[in-house]
């Protein structure tokens, strides 16, 4: 074995470990806005989109039912699916196009009167931190 293959294979090995960093840190923080993401009709909820390069700017008209995450199981699969396709210098957007989205993260629901975005974010250096440890 030569130096070159050697260090090609650490760096790769090392790569491995930094995309499931972001993996597993962004599928936290999904699933936190997720389940802080207030319910009436359910379709808030539902409409958060997943994308690579551009935000998802589509909506649905499905509905996750309750306040107790029916539903959601829907949205952190589509979450997941999405992740699983991560790479190396790949811009990542999770969004949701309601036009009564950004209302509700500024406090228009009483049910999320601190938003859902704002809270998960303030999160995310320690969940970061922690999927490094986990990963080593």
């Amino acid at each position: 074995m030569s130096l070159a293959t050697d260090l090609q294979r650490i760096a790769q090995r090392n790569k491995a470990k930094m995309v499931k960093v972001a993996q597993n840190s962004l599928m936290r923080i999904g699933g936190a806005i997720v389940a802080k993401s207030p319910v009436d009709s359910g379709r808030f909820k539902n409409n958060w989109m997943s994308a690579y390069g551009a935000p998802d700017e589509s909506t649905t008209n499905s509905f996750a039912k309750t306040k107790l995450g029916e539903g959601r199981g829907a949205v952190v699969g589509r979450l997941k699916a999405k992740l699983d396709l991560l790479d190396t210098g790949q811009f990542f957007y999770f969004t949701n196009s309601l036009p009564y989205a950004e209302r509700l993260e500024y406090g228009w629901s009483q049910q999320a009167p601190s938003g859902m975005v704002r809270l998960s974010v303030a999160g995310w250096q320690s969940i970061v931190e922690d999927e490094i440890r986990k990963a080593k």
